[in-house]
């Protein structure tokens, strides 16, 4: 790791020059002798206390935006002028340094878009400077040139500023190192340059938006939706709160989750909900709510088998959902005007609006008995099987009147109106009885 000097060593030559024992006098006028000790002693006390005074307090920033340590050995990035070089002389800590000879500049474009309160950190020190010459830290607004510091010192030193507001989301922004010196063995040092600053954008899209809308997509009782991916590649990850808006039965907010889906469940069917989405970055960066965006639960078929077509009815339109074709039928078990069956399973979700046929129950089937009498009993049983009846007992007897093998009788008697698959017995004659 780079280190850098306190301020205390910083003026460690100043206390040397001092230990000769003399002092000058509050009014700079004479001078009294003081043992070397206690010179020091007063000066580290006074340093010290200065130290204190001037340091800044410790500051947390949401990340770095640019760093430059040099160990590449090069100053790829960089655009100089004059003698600019990576150096090896130049490392305040690793192996390489930036170094700086006679009158030379160098300089950094980093963009500062999406980050405020831009502060600049770097270690420096100069080397053989004569009086008025001076390594020059500068930066830039898109417009001006900006001072951040003029020195001569030197001594490694870690410094860090903070540029003026017009440093803030700014794509122009630049870092410049200056010096001025009249000779190439004059020299300004430089090591670990860092830029960072405090990321206050939120993710985008601002405001966030639905890529899918709240959507049933199984059973009845759930909205599936997600958000259009947030981008902040600030301060990833982004998160996502989904809320529901509308108080609707059974909905529930997601809190926040790193997940940019949601499904929400326990709703009741045949319902709008409506939701939004806000999402925010790693360091707090809330964006905008999103519009809202409705969906409705899937209806849930009910079970209308043995009501009546009225009630069946009824119960379709509440559920949500259309009555479609009806149609009749005789029924032996399913009274009339009741259901006997319904084309959708009782308890599925469909979408709203769908149709459910019905058959209504025309009661038992009555048919009418046909006459039979004088036929054959053969062409008789065929006619009842058209009729929809049945040969019932087939007995016999001898007639006067009847031919052999034609039907005497029949019961029940012809035009009598029967349930169908009723049996009819009939007679069948034997001729006349021989004796």
């Amino acid at each position: 790791m780079k280190t850098t000097l306190s301020l205390v060593e910083r003026h460690h030559s100043d206390i040397n020059r001092q230990a000769n024992g003399l002092l000058r006098s509050s009014k700079g006028l004479r001078y009294a002798y003081m043992h070397p000790l206690k010179v020091q002693t007063k000066i580290f006390i006074c340093l010290f206390t200065l130290c204190a005074l001037l340091l800044p307090a410790a500051s947390v920033y949401a990340g770095t935006i640019w760093n430059d340590d040099f160990e590449s050995g090069d100053l790829s990035g960089w655009t100089t002028s004059g003698t600019a070089i990576a150096s090896t002389d130049a490392a305040n800590a690793d192996t390489y340094g930036g170094e700086l000879n006679g009158t030379a500049w160098m300089e950094r474009a980093v963009s500062t878009a999406s980050y405020t309160t831009i502060h600049v950190k770097y270690d420096r020190k100069t080397d053989s400077m004569d009086t008025g010459e001076n390594l020059y830290v500068e930066w830039f607004d898109g417009s001006d040139w900006n001072n951040l510091e003029t020195t001569q010192d030197p001594n490694w030193i870690s410094q860090e500023y903070t540029c003026a507001a017009n440093a803030d989301n700014n794509t122009n922004f630049k870092i410049r190192f200056l010096t001025d010196a009249n000779e190439v063995t004059e020299y300004a040092y430089l090591d670990t340059v860092v830029i960072t600053g405090t990321d206050t954008f939120p993710p985008t899209p601002n405001p966030a938006t639905l890529a899918s809308t709240p959507t049933n997509i199984f059973g009845s009782e759930n909205l599936a939706m997600s958000a259009t991916i947030g981008s902040d590649a600030l301060s990833e990850p982004v998160e996502y709160y989904f809320a529901e808006t509308t108080g609707g039965p059974g909905a529930n907010d997601s809190g926040w989750r790193t997940a940019n889906s949601y499904l929400d469940s326990g709703l009741l069917p045949n319902t709008t909900y409506t939701y939004t989405v806000q999402m925010r970055d790693a360091v707090g960066n809330t964006g905008t709510v999103s519009v809202g965006y409705s969906g409705t639960t899937q209806a849930l078929v009910p079970d209308v088998v043995g009501l009546t077509q009225a009630a069946a009815e009824a119960n379709i339109v509440a559920a949500g959902l259309t009555v479609g074709t009806v149609t009749t039928d005789y029924s032996d078990t399913v009274a009339l005007n009741d259901v006997i069956s319904q084309n959708l399973t009782a308890g599925t979700s469909v979408p709203a609006g769908t149709s459910v046929n019905l058959v209504i129950s025309l009661g038992v089937q009555m048919v009418t008995v046909p006459d039979v009498v004088g036929l054959t009993q053969v062409v008789a049983g065929t006619t009842l099987t058209a009729a929809q009846l049945s040969t019932g007992t087939v007995t016999t007897a001898y007639s006067d009147t009847v031919a052999t093998g034609l039907v005497i009788s029949q019961s029940p008697i012809a035009t009598t109106s029967v349930v169908h698959d009723t049996t009819v017995d009939i007679e069948v004659s034997l001729g006349v009885q021989m004796v």
